[in-house]
């Protein structure tokens, strides 16, 4: 895409920026319909073989699972293309996310890696919370590669719905 500057000069503009700016992630909201995504995305198999938390639906947590979760909705073009969740341990001191782009056709051009960039920003707000886990199927590699990008280390390795699953931290400060 190329753009104007102030002084009328072209510029070039890089496709993730172009992501960065367009994607937006707002607070999970049932009154609106979000809880029939989530329905719907639970239920495929193409996001079933790739997430780990896909079967996960609002009806099979009870209130004290709400209260130490947070849903977030990703838009992309005020479109509604994905989620992330973030899990929170008891002390809230760790966060466990997942991160959901449900169309194959917006995956792999920046919308989860601007996704997951404006989460740990909001997470970085909480001084309480010291560490980030994400836990991604060894054979996800857009995963692998959106998570390492945002510099999470390899923890370890765990047996998950019979996969392969890697643990994956970040450290906060």
């Amino acid at each position: 895409m190329i753009n104007f500057s102030a002084s009328g000069t072209k510029t070039q503009m890089h496709k993730s920026s172009m992501s960065a700016q367009s994607t937006t992630l707002r607070p999970f909201n049932i009154e609106i319909g979000d809880d029939e995504w989530l329905k719907l995305w639970s239920q495929r198999k193409d996001i079933q073989e790739i997430s780990d938390d896909s079967s996960i639906t609002i009806s099979d947590m009870d209130e004290e699972v709400l209260e130490r979760n947070a849903i977030q909705m990703i838009e992309h073009y005020a479109d509604t293309v994905g989620c992330v969740s973030m899990m929170y341990d008891n002390n809230r001191s760790s966060v466990t996310l997942g991160i959901v782009i449900a169309e194959p056709e917006n995956r792999k051009r920046g919308i989860g890696s601007s996704a997951l960039s404006k989460t740990l920003e909001q997470i970085r707000k909480d001084k309480k919370i010291k560490m980030v886990h994400a836990y991604v199927y060894r054979d996800n590699y857009a995963a692998v590669r959106l998570f390492e990008k945002h510099f999470f280390e390899i923890a370890g390795q765990v047996l998950f719905k019979r996969k392969a699953t890697l643990h994956y931290t970040l450290k906060l400060q």
